[in-house]
C-alpha cells in the first residue's frame, strides 16, 4: 500500500528580523510579521498528469480518508516532521527557494527512511476516544455536541 495525501498551500515567507536561536533559560524568539512570496502544494491527486498516469496503471486505486480523519493517514506523520524540521523556523524568499528546501528535506530523509508504526493497537485508540467523550460530555453536556453523519460530514445538533 502506498500511503500518499496532498498538502496544499505551502506559503514562502520570510519574516521581516531573523529568528533568534533558543539559549539556556530562553525560549526562541520571532517577529510576528512576515511577507508572503507565493505559494507551492506538494501532490494532488486532481491535475491532469497524475489523472494520466492512474489511466496507464490501472493496478493503482485511490482509497480516501474520510473527512476529519487525516489523522488516520500516517503521512500526517511525515508532513509535521518536514514543517518542524525545514519549513518553521526558516524564511523562503520565493516558491523555487522553498521547493527547493523541500527536496533537499526529501533528499536527506530518504538516506535512511524509516517507516512510520502505530505504537498502540486499535481498541487502546478507541478506549481513548471514549474517555475524552465521556469527560467532554460531563464538561460540556450534550447540548453542545456535534457528530459526524454516515457520509463523513460534521452534522451539528
Amino acid at each position: 500500500m502506498l500511503c500518499v495525501d496532498e498538502k496544499s498551500q505551502i506559503q514562502a515567507l520570510s519574516r521581516s528580523q531573523p529568528i533568534l536561536p533558543m539559549l539556556p533559560g530562553q525560549v526562541e524568539r520571532r517577529t510576528h510579521d512576515y511577507q508572503r512570496h507565493g505559494t507551492t502544494s506538494l501532490f494532488t491527486h486532481k491535475t491532469k498528469e497524475i489523472r494520466t498516469w492512474f489511466l496507464r496503471h490501472p493496478r493503482y486505486h485511490l482509497h480516501f480518508t474520510p473527512t476529519h480523519s487525516s489523522w488516520l493517514n500516517q503521512v500526517e506523520r511525515w508532513f509535521a516532521l518536514l514543517s518542524q524540521r525545514q519549513i518553521k523556523r526558516a524564511s523562503h524568499y520565493s516558491v523555487r527557494e522553498l521547493e527547493s528546501a523541500i527536496l533537499e528535506f526529501i533528499e536527506v530523509h530518504n538516506e535512511q527512511p524509516k517507516p512510520f508504526v502505530w505504537t498502540k493497537s486499535a481498541d487502546a485508540i478507541l478506549n481513548s476516544i471514549g474517555r475524552f467523550a465521556s469527560r467532554t460530555m460531563a464538561a460540556h453536556g450534550p447540548n453542545h455536541m456535534s457528530e459526524i453523519n454516515d457520509s463523513g460530514e460534521l452534522a451539528l445538533s
